[in-house]
């Protein structure tokens, strides 16, 4: 068991030498120095350590980024100095202003420098465990650098946000860091689910009573709006509110009092809004299903998340940070997800975005299978739809050959629409259909689970298309050699 009584410093270095030398500068303090040469072994360690101070010391780039990164799973922040004699890490990782993280570029002095900060840092540390971290949105994309620009400068501000994005994206992740960077971090973070108030309206149409009952569904949510008071009200999904509901929303903001629906007087809040939606709000408000003020009452200033499809650079960070943390939380041991794995994973669309990144990583690990990423011999037998569909992204383009539509538009007096979506449709299946036959052998029930199509609708699609299987010539006797179909 750590003393209480001494503060606890880990320090993690690839180097002897420098290990060597952070003990010596370090020596004449009765700390309790635990040193690291990997990164998997010290964060096995950290949750039994719970040290006050971790080093990092000559590490590459991406390892820092990495560390910083899984360090912040802990509640509270950790405080990190990293020492490092390449100015590359500085210029790396100094980009995402981290709290709590201090740089220092080591050479000569290194004793003169460190010591001061390490017992500056020491002093302010059980602030800094104790305290409310900043959610950490991962990322160095050209996107996410823009997103985190607007979080931090939005944050200054307490005008309402409307978050925009498809489902996965982050945009809660997105409105908490709002939140937690603002004046109001130590006030309440309240969220409403717009879809439950939803089926509470649905519900009461139900009832004879109706009118009143819809009326009265958000009033019900008054003492969640009374916990927001001096905080941040977050209403998850507003799109999905209903256009009955639309209203008394809208008179609340405006008014900036909730209602009391048993004595029937208002009470003023302080509040900031911050909303979400995956829906096109704007398209909703030119068909009537959403109301127009209530949308611009919102959209004050507005924020739009990207989908994980266009930000790929930053899918081997997110790989190592949810890998991390769900080692720390389930107590395994770390361990170094391979660059290959992680091609496959860049090469995936990831339709369900960073959501769907995050449980496929959970799925491996509290399946105790993280083979599944490691060996290079397994994810194809363990999950061929993502692996079909990684490698098959570089012929989406092609796929359909659209290079040559102009052919089919030359006299535009005689175009059908029908005519040459129906020819280019065809074209893709045959594409894919082919595609998928070669990838499984030709084994035709591997292709049909492969394309997600019955049995018997491939082979009717083969012999539609005319499709038949490569053949070989043997080598010993020349004969042609037709490939089994199985």
């Amino acid at each position: 068991m750590v003393s209480a009584s001494k503060s606890t410093i880990v320090i993690l270095d690839y180097s002897k030498t420098r290990r060597d030398s952070f003990r010596l500068i370090l020596s004449e303090h009765k700390y309790l120095l635990f040193f690291f040469e990997k990164e998997t072994s010290c964060l096995d360690s950290i949750k039994a350590l719970d040290p006050d101070l971790v080093i990092l010391g000559s590490l590459l780039p991406g390892q820092t980024l990495r560390m910083i990164h899984a360090l912040r799973v802990k509640e509270g922040a950790i405080p990190v100095l990293v020492v490092s004699e390449d100015p590359a890490v500085y210029e790396f990782v100094a980009p995402h202003n981290f709290e709590h993280v201090r740089f220092v570029q080591s050479g000569k002095g290194d004793e003169i420098k460190i010591r001061p900060i390490i017992t500056g840092m020491l002093e302010t540390s059980s602030m800094t465990k104790n305290g409310r971290a900043i959610p950490l949105i991962i990322g160095r994309s050209t996107e996410m650098k823009r997103i985190k620009k607007m979080i931090a400068a939005l944050s200054r501000s307490t005008e309402p946000v409307l978050i925009s994005g498809e489902s996965g994206t982050g945009k809660e992740l997105a409105a908490r860091a709002i939140h937690c960077q603002s004046n109001l971090k130590e006030d309440r973070f309240v969220k409403i689910d717009c879809a439950a108030l939803s089926e509470e309206a649905d519900t009461s149409l139900g009832l004879d009573d109706a009118p009143k009952h819809s009326e009265t569904v958000l009033k019900t949510h008054a003492r969640q709006f009374e916990r927001a008071d001096a905080g941040t009200l977050f209403f998850k999904e507003i799109g999905k509110i209903p256009p009955s509901l639309q209203t008394e929303l809208f008179l609340m903001l405006e008014e900036g009092a909730v209602s009391d629906p048993k004595s029937q007087t208002k009470t003023p809040m302080d509040i900031r809004i911050v909303a979400s939606t995956c829906m096109d709000l704007g398209r909703l408000v030119e068909t009537g299903a959403f109301r127009k003020d209530l949308y611009f009452r919102l959209n004050v200033f507005s924020i739009g998340m990207p989908p994980l499809r266009d930000r790929k650079r930053d899918i081997p960070r997110l790989v190592d940070y949810f890998t991390d943390r769900f080692c720390m939380e389930n107590e395994r041991s770390h361990f170094d997800v391979p660059q290959h794995a992680k091609n496959i994973f860049v090469k995936y669309s990831w339709p369900g975005n960073v959501a769907e990144l995050e449980d496929k990583i959970k799925q491996a690990l509290l399946h105790n299978d993280e083979n599944w990423m490691t060996d290079p011999a397994l994810p194809k037998n363990r999950d061929p739809k993502l692996w079909y569909l990684a490698d098959f992204r570089e012929y989406i383009d092609s796929l359909a050959g659209l290079s040559d539509v102009k052919n089919y538009t030359r006299d535009l007096s005689n175009i059908s629409l029908k005519r040459i979506t129906g020819e280019f449709s065809a074209r893709a299946e045959k594409k894919l259909i082919r595609i998928g036959l070669e990838r499984t052998g030709w084994n035709r029930v591997k292709a049909a689970a492969l394309l997600d199509i019955s049995y018997k609708s491939l082979l009717n699609k083969i012999k539609a298309h005319h499709l038949t299987p490569p053949i070989s010539r043997t080598e010993d006797t020349g004969d042609l050699d037709v490939a089994a179909i199985t």
